[in-house]
């Protein structure tokens, strides 16, 4: 039995579990993670440090943030194509 409930969705967009991931490094010949990384990702564009990101929402925090970020759009008219003639406005 997978170790989610409803396998429909998490399985698709968390990653590949830790046997996946040894599978994928034996197939393109990589020790680890790390000296895949350090063998393809060049050292010019790497970060030096960890992201300064904030904690992570979950989902329902994440959707009221949405709404309140979304309850601050403008609703404007568009005069795109009007008086215009010989031209088609993409839908």
């Amino acid at each position: 039995m997978s170790q989610f409930p409803d396998s429909s969705f998490a399985p698709r967009h968390i990653g590949p579990d830790a046997a996946d991931t040894e599978e994928m490094l034996k197939v393109v010949g990589a020790d680890s993670l790390d000296s895949l990384i350090n063998d393809i990702v060049p050292k010019d564009i790497r970060l030096t440090k960890p992201l300064d990101l904030p904690e992570a929402l979950d989902e329902h925090q994440y959707l009221k943030h949405m709404r309140k970020v979304a309850s601050e759009n403008m609703m404007f008219k568009s005069f795109i194509g009007l008086g215009y003639y010989g031209t088609i406005t993409p839908a």
